[in-house]
């Protein structure tokens, strides 16, 4: 539900935020008060409909608590057996809370009210269902037959997504995230990064001391590629704009797809480029592995069948990429490109030499 439609709503609005309780406070304590072991795990992306939009939830398996978020809400709660209980708050504060009861492995029914649910509240009716693609719902008769203990294997699907290691999105350079039990953490040139692996892709988080500057929703496009859309602040809060994150190989992967043995390219030396200046790499014999210094920028590469690749990056941020093609036995020419070399990057010839 949006802040604007609680301004249309002033029964529901006023009360909800004027006269609010502390999420840390009688909010926790209305979510603790529920102790049963969870019997089912709500992690994916959510469809609440209309009033309250798309609801990404996270919940580590095995575990009880909830987090989330939706139409600018922080969403927080917990699994007690087949009941959900949320809570929506707005700076700390909480404005509504929900109870929700597992109807199969991808419907939530219960209701919400203006602040904590008690039983004088007002209540409103509240369906969640889960996101899913046509390749991974499942059969009808399969959720009509979902016991408690079967509830769990949702969670199972987002775990087919890992998304450790190294990302580079040509808008936001090269991001680094780890991921637990459906959780991301990360860090990304001057952001902070938290998010979370659901049903359908990921949800990325992007802070900056503290404060959330951009949000992402992003699905999978093969096995290194999530592509999708970016906000300022929250998703729903402002105009959205594209986004796509490929994953950078590993050093083991990288060895693993060169043959350093066929090539029999050494480029051990001192090396001269007209635009580069001097720089010295140092390859180790038998080895594809390349390391060494140009100027102001500390190089690293590799070498495969057909050449050498180089990364040029300065405080440990890659500022260029080049490839490059043998010219006889002592020059190297090819291409380079700001950042990460890519079939879509803008390029320009380099050309080096063997100093004697």
């Amino acid at each position: 539900m949006t802040r604007r439609t609680l301004l249309l709503a002033p029964i529901l609005g006023c009360c909800a935020l004027l006269f609010a309780q502390s999420e840390d406070g009688e909010g926790r304590a209305w979510l603790d008060a529920n102790q049963d072991p969870a019997a089912l795990n709500v992690t994916g992306v959510w469809d609440a409909g209309s009033n309250w939009g798309r609801i990404p939830l996270s919940q580590k398996e095995g575990g009880r608590r909830v987090i989330g978020s939706g139409d600018g809400w922080d969403i927080s709660g917990v699994v007690s057996g087949n009941n959900v209980y949320l809570l929506f708050c707005h700076n700390g504060k909480v404005a509504y809370s929900a109870k929700l009861t597992a109807q199969g492995s991808d419907l939530l029914t219960g209701v919400y009210a203006p602040r904590l649910l008690d039983s004088t509240s007002k209540t409103h009716p509240m369906s969640l269902s889960i996101q899913r693609s046509p390749a991974t719902a499942p059969p009808v008769a399969a959720v009509k037959s979902a016991s408690p203990q079967d509830l769990a294997v949702k969670s199972a699907s987002p775990q087919a997504l890992n998304m450790n290691g190294v990302w580079n999105a040509p808008s936001w350079g090269k991001m680094t995230l780890t991921q637990e039990a459906g959780k991301l953490v990360g860090k990304g040139d001057e952001y902070d990064i938290d998010g979370s692996v659901t049903d359908t892709g990921v949800v990325l988080h992007f802070t900056y001391k503290g404060k959330l500057e951009y949000s992402a929703e992003l699905t999978p496009k093969g096995n290194d590629t999530l592509s999708g859309q970016y906000a300022r602040g929250r998703m729903g809060d402002s105009k959205t704009r594209p986004i796509e994150m490929t994953r950078v190989p590993t050093a083991s992967q990288q060895l693993a797809a060169v043959n350093s043995a066929s090539s029999g390219l050494n480029v051990d030396g001192n090396w001269y480029s007209p635009a580069w200046g001097k720089m010295k790499l140092t390859q180790a014999a038998g080895h594809p592995e390349v390391v060494g210094k140009g100027d102001e920028y500390d190089i690293d590469g590799v070498v495969s069948e057909t050449g050498l690749v180089l990364h040029f990056t300065y405080k440990g941020k890659l500022e260029y990429s080049a490839q490059l093609t043998p010219q006889g036995s002592d020059t190297l020419s090819g291409q380079y490109a700001r950042g990460e070399m890519r079939s879509n990057s803008k390029t320009r010839p380099i050309q080096i030499t063997r100093q004697k």
